[in-house]
């Protein structure tokens, strides 16, 4: 599940930048995040994939807390 995640956030890119600063493999918002997930350690697909990991099991393993724009995408 977690590849299609960040297939459908970012075309497995882990230089994405979204209109919104959303970054990474798997769109990390900075506006929410980006006090505890520097924005320049989001381009490293290893820290990326770590923090997307780390907000999944804070939301008790539901992909829909923080990646609910892309559901339709995923869930295919």
């Amino acid at each position: 599940m977690a590849v299609k995640v960040s297939e459908c956030e970012s075309h497995l890119n882990p230089n994405a930048v979204s209109k919104t600063q959303d970054i990474g493999l798997f769109q990390i918002n900075l506006a929410a995040h980006g006090k505890r997930f520097p924005k320049e350690k989001l381009f490293d697909p290893e820290y990326n994939i770590w923090a997307a990991h780390t907000l999944w099991i804070e939301s008790g393993k539901h992909w829909e807390t923080h990646w609910r724009s892309s559901a339709k995408c995923w869930r295919k």
